[in-house]
């Protein structure tokens, strides 16, 4: 949503805004005789009299990164992984005691994870990164080779 257009206070009637100043602002009309201009929470109000007010909502923003966590553990009985290695687009990190894992600072779409450990079979994955926190458990099967 780029700009809107609403009634902060005064009448019930519909107004209409054709001149709205930018996207991520919005124009409100106000009957309040008096107020200072503040920042107030992240936003700037700048009231004076009973004519349109503008109040600066900033434009909400697409998250940009995506924090996965998970855990990685054996297919069978369920027990976490110590030394599995996790990557996904060119970022790694190794399964902790308990096989969790932690990457940081991901992208946002579509991606490959890719999770190996000596004596199991490498688990190739596609999961989303949707931005902000993502869990993923990795379930590992022992090779048929030793």
């Amino acid at each position: 949503m780029a700009g809107r257009a609403e009634l902060l206070a005064g009448d019930d009637e519909p107004h209409h805004f054709e001149d709205a100043p930018s996207p991520g602002v919005t124009m409100r009309r106000t009957p309040i005789l008096f107020l200072a201009a503040a920042p107030v929470a992240g936003l700037l109000v700048a009231c004076g009299d009973p004519k349109v007010t503008y109040v600066h909502v900033p434009a909400p923003t697409a998250q940009q990164s995506t924090h996965l966590r998970g855990r990685v553990i054996d297919a069978i009985s369920g027990e976490g992984l110590v030394g599995a290695r996790v990557t996904t687009n060119g970022v790694s990190t190794t399964s902790g005691s308990n096989g969790n894992y932690v990457l940081g600072g991901l992208g946002v779409g579509a991606t490959e994870l890719v999770t190996s450990r000596v004596g199991y079979d490498t688990l190739r994955a596609q999961i989303p990164l949707p931005g902000g926190d993502y869990e993923f458990t990795a379930r590992l099967k022992q090779s048929a080779t030793p």
